[in-house]
């Protein structure tokens, strides 16, 4: 299986290497969360890395297929990695965060908000 083939499965297209050339990620209906899910597949079963950024930039979908880099971390260690998140205890969705921080290097988890508390009290300690 090459990067292609893999950047096809995730977008769910036919498109031909013209199409990948021509086009971005997006602009062939890709998504952050089809981005995340390539960039996942091409470590685990290429054990090649594709940035996000580059997935998401605009660029020509080829460009960023080229552009991708070899994992510095032979497979074993990713493997040993993720055995080592196993035996932790965490959960399925705990893993499946950590391999997904682990490939793009920050966590898509985190949101940003503000509340306010209108009526009545509010437990500082509950918070």
């Amino acid at each position: 299986m090459t990067l292609d083939d893999l950047a096809a499965a995730v977008l769910d297209t036919d498109a031909d290497s013209a199409s990948l050339g021509a086009y971005s990620f997006i602009e062939l209906g890709g998504d952050s969360l089809r981005a995340m899910r390539l960039a996942a597949l091409a470590r685990e079963q290429l054990g090649v890395r594709i940035p996000m950024k580059a997935l998401l930039g605009g660029e020509p979908l080829a460009a960023v297929l080229a552009g991708a880099e070899v994992e510095d971390a032979p497979r074993e260690v990713v493997a040993a990695a993720d055995a080592a998140a196993h035996e932790s205890g965490l959960s399925r969705t705990q893993r499946g965060m950590w391999l997904i921080e682990s490939i793009t290097g920050g966590s898509p988890y985190n949101l940003v908000f503000t509340a306010f508390v209108e009526k009545g009290d509010l437990d500082v300690e509950v918070l």
